[in-house]
């Protein structure tokens, strides 16, 4: 629903502004991909740490930089994932080509919006 699309948005939006540089630039796009859409939020941060990839969506996981740097549970990317999830599309995270960090979303499209005349 609605609410899960911008709970996840603001997650991945605040986490790359809380991740990246002061000055920096947060991406937002979006995509049709078939039967899906996906959605990017890129940064200009340090990236991600190979050692983390496999393990930023598990509850309660923080990065040490993470630690060092943020408040925060560790909560935040595993509600990210299981409201995803939840609908049938899947989550990833991995390094910019350009440097910085790309957070993303796949979600299925159920239905088309019928923007023709209707009739009775």
């Amino acid at each position: 629903d609605e609410g899960s699309v911008e709970l996840v948005l603001r997650n991945l939006i605040s986490n790359a502004l809380k991740y990246g540089p002061a000055r920096g630039t947060v991406t937002i796009s979006a995509a049709r991909e078939g039967r899906e859409v996906a959605v990017r939020v890129s940064d200009e941060g340090d990236g991600i740490d190979v050692a983390d990839a496999g393990r930023l969506f598990d509850l309660f996981y923080r990065t040490d930089d993470a630690r060092r740097h943020a408040q925060g549970a560790g909560i935040g990317l595993f509600v990210v994932r299981a409201l995803v999830e939840s609908v049938g599309g899947h989550v990833w995270a991995k390094n910019g080509p350009g440097g910085g960090a790309e957070f993303g979303f796949v979600l299925p499209i159920f239905a088309e919006a019928d923007d023709g005349p209707t009739s009775d």
